[in-house]
């Protein structure tokens, strides 16, 4: 018996390192734009995926998400996906205004290419502003992901709710859905009323802390980007004589 409770211990430690050291190091790959090689590496790798995922949505408004004709598609979208993860650890795929970014790092695209825009209006429809993936998806689980794409749902917070739903009939508990928002830092001018932005802020960040006892509730990485970029409109709105909101 004693046997049997060390080896159980020693597991629990064993579950327990692996999730710290994966959130350090998301954490620390969530400063990933200010190294420029890898930021090359995650732009590169990023219109792939993001190209391969238009590629499959499109499909899926013409052939049914068990025709083979998703077989070398959805097989593109996996590798790339299973790539950034190795390099990564989870991958935070955002959709803004037509932008792409992967892991807050903007992915670029010519002119001319109109996957973000495609990517946006595809997922807008069911409210959906990103996607986490949380472990690599395996070949069903991308169908079945993406086969609900060509819903027409109308958009909205409900449309995101029946998609969770949706996923989790499947079983798929590895990908989280993010609703639509915007990424832009809060910057403020002198007329701005600093103390409404002050709360603003606030109940954002009480939103996202939320979101983290969530994910960790679900076994999930907690996404640092979002905290991140909240933190720093803090700081900027506590800089010089703004005290009185504290």
């Amino acid at each position: 018996m004693s046997d049997l409770i060390d080896d159980k211990d020693s597991q629990d430690q064993r579950d327990y390192s692996d999730a710290q050291d994966q959130i350090g190091r998301t954490m620390g790959l969530a400063t990933a734009g200010d190294d420029e090689k890898l930021s090359v590496r995650v732009r590169e790798h990023g219109e792939i995926f993001s190209k391969c995922l238009a590629s499959v949505i499109r499909l899926t408004k013409i052939h049914d998400y068990n025709n083979s004709a998703f077989d070398i598609p959805i097989e593109q979208v996996r590798a790339s996906l299973e790539y950034l993860i190795e390099m990564l650890g989870t991958i935070h795929l955002a959709m803004v205004e037509n932008q792409i970014y992967i892991n807050d790092i903007r992915v670029r695209f010519q002119a001319s290419d109109d996957t973000g825009t495609d990517l946006c209006e595809a997922f807008d429809r069911h409210g959906i502003g990103g996607l986490s993936f949380h472990r690599a998806a395996a070949d069903r689980e991308l169908r079945l992901l993406l086969h609900r794409v060509s819903i027409n749902a109308g958009g909205g917070r409900r449309a995101r709710v029946l998609y969770e739903a949706y996923l989790k009939k499947h079983s798929i508990d590895f990908i989280e859905l993010a609703p639509i928002f915007r990424f832009k830092s809060l910057r403020l001018d002198a007329d701005t009323n600093t103390v409404q932005e002050f709360k603003k802020v606030c109940e954002i960040s009480v939103g996202l802390v939320e979101d983290t006892w969530k994910n960790l509730s679900n076994n999930r990485v907690p996404n640092p980007l979002p905290m991140r970029r909240v933190i720093t409109d803090l700081i900027e709105l506590t800089r010089g004589d703004n005290d009185q909101q504290l």
